[in-house]
């Protein structure tokens, strides 16, 4: 009896023992999964943790690189500005120094040519005129170097008042006459009726356009050169248009640098440092000015001066202006 009893209770023993051991096997299994995503988890935070120390440290590479390259370029600067600062001062005090011995020269030869102390013979006269010009010419670059190296020092001093451009045209074309004469071009102008006024430096102004127009007489064989003044759309447009042999476009980009001369363009044949249009732009740049080139090679240039400014239709005593 006791034996019969006893066989129920022991099988239900044996299955719940059976169910503690899934369990347990289940949960043994959760611990593992969870072991297994922790050990994951714990190797992608090592493997962003080394790139995050990798990235800092290149960052910080590329940090020390620029700030050493800064460094080079604040020297580099810093050394270009102080010998651009010497040279000008060079150019500067050498100017002077030889602008009044040349001086001298050109008004002895002045006098030797006015047979002041004597007649001369034909072939005096020629020795004589070749040393005035060389002089003259020569006292011109000194000039040019002279106005350059006061620009590029910030010690060109303008002595602006209300000028009209027309006026200063007029002026202009009057002293190239003999020049364009000589070329055997014609001498074209296109001016307005009306003045056209604005605040600038009449001697620089002058000087500006004198330096284009000559440059148009050089470098113009045969037709003509076009002195022009115009506004438009509050504009004023300034300039000088030749039939000349014109510049080509990969070119343009030499025609304002300090003694750069385009090579096939005449410089065989044709005078000048390459000083002209350099200055000329800077004074145009000081007047809050632009200047602009377009031209076609084979068929002639345009320089143009554009100013924005006042324009009005005044009297000869400058009332009456209309902003």
């Amino acid at each position: 009896m006791q034996g019969v009893t006893d066989s129920p209770a022991r099988g239900e023993s044996l299955e719940s023992l059976r169910e503690q051991v899934q369990r347990l096997q289940q949960i043994n299994q959760a611990l593992m999964d969870r072991v297994e995503r922790s050990v994951d988890t714990a190797g992608s935070a090592y493997s962003l943790f080394e790139s995050n120390i990798y990235l800092q440290k290149r960052v910080h590479d590329r940090t020390v690189a620029l700030e050493n390259a800064n460094d080079e370029l604040l020297k580099a600067k810093q050394l270009a500005e102080a010998a651009s600062m010497a040279k000008s001062l060079f150019l500067a005090n050498m100017s002077h120094e030889l602008r009044t011995p040349l001086s001298a020269i050109i008004g002895f030869a002045s006098i030797l040519m006015r047979e002041t102390y004597g007649e001369l013979n034909p072939r005096q006269k020629q020795h004589v005129s070749n040393i005035q010009s060389s002089g003259e010419h020569l006292l011109g670059i000194i000039n040019d170097l002279l106005d350059l190296a006061k620009i590029e020092a910030g010690k060109l001093e303008l002595n602006i008042s209300r000028i009209n451009l027309a006026t200063i045209s007029l002026e202009a074309s009057a002293m190239m006459e003999e020049s364009v004469q000589s070329a055997g071009l014609e001498l074209k102008m296109q001016l307005p009726e009306e003045p056209v006024w604005l605040q600038g430096d009449p001697l620089r102004l002058r000087q500006a356009i004198l330096n284009l127009l000559s440059n148009a007489i050089k470098f113009t064989q045969q037709g003509s050169v076009t002195l022009y003044l115009r506004t438009e759309d509050g504009q004023v447009h300034w300039g000088i248009r030749d039939t000349g042999i014109g510049i080509q476009e990969h070119h343009l980009d030499l025609l304002f640098r300090p003694f750069e001369r385009i090579k096939g363009r005449l410089s065989d044949t044709v005078r000048g440092t390459g000083l002209g249009l350099a200055l000329t732009k800077q004074i145009v740049d000081s007047h809050g000015g632009c200047l602009e080139v377009h031209s076609s090679y084979g068929v002639g240039s345009d320089f143009r001066i554009i100013f924005e400014c006042e324009q009005a239709a005044v009297d000869s005593t400058g009332n009456g202006v209309r902003q």
